[in-house]
């Protein structure tokens, strides 16, 4: 007897989207209360909505653009937050732009690159070293330096990259 089953697809707006999967990839209050600086959260969210746009012009399939977990983007709402859903309207509409053909905003928990405050060319994501990544836990270090989250978008997407606003 064949087993039938269900998939559910969410269609949502960007920003409503991204309040959801900013608790998820970055708890303010994990691993500890008050965890994460602003300007860290800040460089999460527009890294994450540039991500989001960049899969719904190179959708996963003709179904749906992305995963709601590690092969894209981690997505709960439970896990809302109101320091992460300031971040997300502090920077609503602002995306990361590069001359560089093909570029897309990913990041990793711990990217393992050499130049990186946490990592030090240590220590990465399944011991892998991910290049032309943001790390959101370097995103704190620096962000506890004062690096602001542009400041912060550029150390790990290159000083070329610029935060501008997109057009829906």
């Amino acid at each position: 007897m064949e087993q039938l089953g269900i998939t559910i697809l969410l269609k949502l707006m960007l920003e409503s989207y991204l309040q959801c999967v900013m608790g998820a990839e970055m708890y303010p209050d994990w691993p500890k209360i008050d965890y994460w600086p602003i300007e860290a959260l800040k460089a999460q969210a527009v890294a994450a909505r540039s991500y989001a746009l960049w899969r719904i012009v190179h959708p996963r399939n003709d179904y749906f653009h992305l995963y709601g977990d590690a092969r894209d983007q981690a997505y709960d709402c439970t896990r809302r937050h109101p320091k992460s859903d300031r971040a997300v309207a502090e920077t609503e509409g602002e995306v990361i732009s590069s001359p560089e053909s093909g570029f897309v905003a990913r990041y990793v928990s711990h990217c393992g690159q050499e130049q990186c405050p946490v990592c030090k060319g240590k220590n990465g994501y399944n011991n892998r070293v991910w290049e032309g990544r943001l790390c959101q836990f370097g995103t704190k270090a620096l962000a506890d330096q004062g690096l602001t989250y542009v400041e912060i978008l550029q150390y790990y997407y290159g000083g070329d990259v610029m935060v501008e606003r997109y057009d829906e």
